[in-house]
């Protein structure tokens, strides 16, 4: 999920700029006519629905997407919403302000689209408004993840302090707001290789999203960032072994990585027969033969690291130690969140 966090500024003029550079699909009216409220989405089983909303701020947010398959590469305006205080004031107030602000200026409390699965979708939110003599902007912003089908997505700009941030959620399940793993941002690890992966488990009867990545690097130690909804609790690098301890709110958080490695054949870069390899290495590291007596991939753990250098000394050159995959894994007290293997 995308967190960015822009500074809202003042200007003495605010400048309204040609939108040649974006497509314009929001309501107007001459198309439109007057609108007492935004259209409804109803999405089949086979898509998701994405519905767009600010809060914190009566000013006007403009939101605009771009699907993965979309010719045009411009993003697409769908329109403006703009906070109308429900829940926050008197029903009536909020409904009144609604519907002046759908029928006038086509301002709506939220907007709705269709959204393809399983491909990128992008969200981009916009925040600007005027009072006497000063206009105030903030964004644009944008998140990018991809829908799942049958699934309700939410992206809502947030106005917070002194600036915005832009969130994305799966609210699927009316009473639980799961935060989406923003594959746009990631710290750099978005085009990464191995890359993201995420996963969501129920801890206490509440939703708890895992999100680990790997950066490789050539010649470098590889880059890792672990989170667990939303809160970052581990980063750096393999330099030393991935190991981490961090108590969050959701309770305490272990986790760590163990290499896989392959035995190679210094001459063919093949896996090496299981009887070429030293008696030691095999016992402490518990490796195996494949039906052809090949040695199999085996884990770099804590007591394999013990003889593992030792071992090899010997064989090095003769037998040479490839990486092929980490596995991970994060658990929170006793439960286990996240297990996956990234591959080389």
């Amino acid at each position: 999920m995308k967190k960015t966090t822009l500074l809202i500024f003042g200007l003495i003029l605010t400048l309204s700029g040609c939108k040649s550079n974006v497509r314009d699909s929001s309501p107007n009216l001459l198309r439109d006519g007057i609108q007492f409220q935004q259209k409804k989405v109803v999405v089949d089983a086979q898509h998701a629905k994405v519905i767009m909303k600010a809060t914190g701020n009566v000013v006007p947010v403009e939101f605009a997407i771009r699907r993965a398959t979309d010719p045009d590469r411009r993003m697409d305006v769908q329109g403006t919403v703009v906070d109308s205080g429900r829940g926050k004031v008197f029903g009536w107030i909020a409904k009144l302000n609604e519907t002046a602000h759908s029928a006038t200026l086509k301002h709506f409390p939220q907007l709705e689209v269709q959204a393809d699965p399983d491909q990128p979708f992008e969200v981009s939110g916009y925040a600007t408004g005027e009072s006497i003599n000063r206009g105030y902007r903030c964004g644009p912003i944008s998140t990018i993840f991809t829908p799942e089908k049958g699934k309700v997505y939410l992206a809502e700009l947030q106005f917070v302090g002194g600036g915005c941030e832009l969130h994305a959620y799966d609210i699927t399940q009316p009473q639980e707001r799961i935060p989406v793993v923003d594959s746009a941002q990631n710290g750099g690890f978005a085009n990464a290789v191995p890359g993201c992966k995420s996963a969501t488990a129920s801890v206490n009867n509440q939703p708890v999203t895992t999100q680990f990545c790997i950066k490789s690097i050539m010649l470098q130690p590889s880059q890792y960032r672990v989170s667990v909804n939303d809160q970052t609790v581990f980063s750096g690098t393999d330099y030393e072994r991935v190991a981490f301890v961090k108590t969050v709110k959701e309770g305490a958080v272990t986790g760590g990585c163990n290499e896989m490695i392959e035995a190679q054949a210094g001459t063919t870069q093949k896996p090496v027969a299981f009887k070429d390899l030293p008696a030691d290495l095999v016992a402490g590291c518990h490796i195996t033969a494949d039906a052809e007596g090949r040695a199999q991939p085996f884990s770099k753990d804590e007591a394999c690291d013990k003889v593992f250098y030792k071992a090899m000394m010997p064989v090095l050159g003769k037998v040479v130690p490839v990486e092929v995959a980490r596995q991970c894994v994060v658990r929170i007290g006793e439960q286990t969140v996240f297990q996956d293997r990234f591959s080389f």
